[in-house]
């Protein structure tokens, strides 16, 4: 099966401004992006979000684009707000601190 592209994340979900998922990464650090592994991060949250898309047939690639694997029947925004809001992104970033 082919999947999807429905469009970019920054425009089918609320990230607070950040263009992309390293700049939101980046603005939950603050100034301290020194003592961690942003990349590192960046990766983990996205793996994260989509082990919980993949439920609904989401998913995020690096770039981030979001793609559908077939028919997806839930509310789209919904779904991927859902995804992001059950992953603890300062849990992830204390795995991945530096210093």
């Amino acid at each position: 099966m082919t999947s999807e592209l429905l469009g970019d994340l920054s425009g089918l979900h609320d990230m607070g401004g950040a263009a992309t998922l390293r700049d939101l990464v980046l603005r939950h650090l603050g100034p301290d992006t020194g003592d961690y592994d942003v990349p590192g991060i960046e990766a983990a949250y996205r793996d994260a979000v989509n082990e919980h898309l993949d439920r609904v047939g989401l998913f995020i690639d690096e770039a981030g684009r979001v793609y559908a694997e077939g028919k997806v029947d839930d509310d789209i925004h919904e779904t991927l707000g859902d995804g992001f809001h059950r992953v603890d992104l300062t849990r992830l970033a204390e795995l991945h601190r530096t210093r």
